[in-house]
């Protein structure tokens, strides 16, 4: 089943109370999301909440999306026959299910693999007030300084634990990412001490 089709079931599907929670855009990026869970599953079984972790403290820098949408999408991957949960008993704990991937599920990221690769989207409220002068730009470019500060302090918190294993192309993403933040941060501060200069000739 192709992406437009698997969406098109999920829409038929919607009752009025999902609808109303979710809305046709938040459905879209579940749809994307299938590629996402599938993925994972690919190399190894995971609990709902494992995957939730992976997509929230690991993915989330280069994927937007809701945590609340991973348990619809993955009961309606597992209605599909893309993947299968069994119920792990746990004493004193409640019951978690693990979800693994089917044959149908294989196929479909053999299909996601191969199908062309999205141009990168790039959105930024920062840049945004900046071309339209809605702030003067030294507070913009003092006040993105830090957001990205704290974002690279995260990013490194997030992963320097768990560097050693990681495989090829996380390592890849993870050095990307981090030198994507360093770059910004070169960048503004060098535009900062320019202007400095400029004001104080």
């Amino acid at each position: 089943m192709n992406q437009r089709k698997w969406y098109d079931s999920v829409s038929s599907s919607l009752d009025k109370t999902t609808t109303i929670i979710y809305g046709k855009e938040e459905w879209m990026t579940m749809l994307k999301g299938k590629d996402i869970i599938l993925s994972l599953l690919y190399k190894e079984p995971l609990t709902g909440y494992e995957i939730m972790e992976r997509i929230q403290n690991r993915l989330g820098y280069f994927v937007e999306g809701s945590t609340g949408m991973i348990y619809p999408a993955l009961k309606k991957l597992e209605k599909e026959g893309f993947i299968t949960s069994e119920e792990i008993i746990q004493h004193e704990k409640p019951n978690k299910k693990c979800y693994t991937i089917c044959e149908n599920g294989r196929k479909a990221v053999q299909d996601y693999i191969a199908s062309p690769i999205s141009q990168d989207k790039f959105i930024s409220d920062f840049l945004l007030r900046a071309y339209l002068e809605t702030n003067p730009i030294k507070e913009l470019v003092t006040h993105e300084i830090d957001q990205i500060t704290k974002r690279l302090a995260k990013l490194i918190a997030d992963n320097e634990a768990v560097i050693a294993d990681m495989a090829a192309g996380q390592l890849f993403a993870y050095e990307f990412g981090k030198n994507m933040y360093q770059t910004q941060l070169n960048f503004l501060h060098r535009y900062l001490e320019t202007e400095i200069r400029r004001s104080n000739p």
